[in-house]
């Protein structure tokens, strides 16, 4: 088996996937937080609430 047929079955093999880094999640979850009410308790704890990537699995 050479690289490419390797690639080939590696891409297709596991699918496809989205992902959303953690410092993009902190940052929209600070915005929402601060346009919204009652919530800017909730910003010390975003730090510590996320701490890992949001990869999102399909096909």
């Amino acid at each position: 088996m050479n690289l490419t047929e390797r690639l080939y079955w590696n891409a297709r093999s596991y699918g496809n996937a989205t992902k959303i880094s953690k410092h993009t999640i902190r940052k929209i979850i600070i915005f929402m937080c601060i346009v919204t009410p009652f919530t800017n308790w909730l910003i010390p704890f975003i730090h510590q609430m996320i701490q890992d990537d949001f990869i999102y699995r399909y096909n």
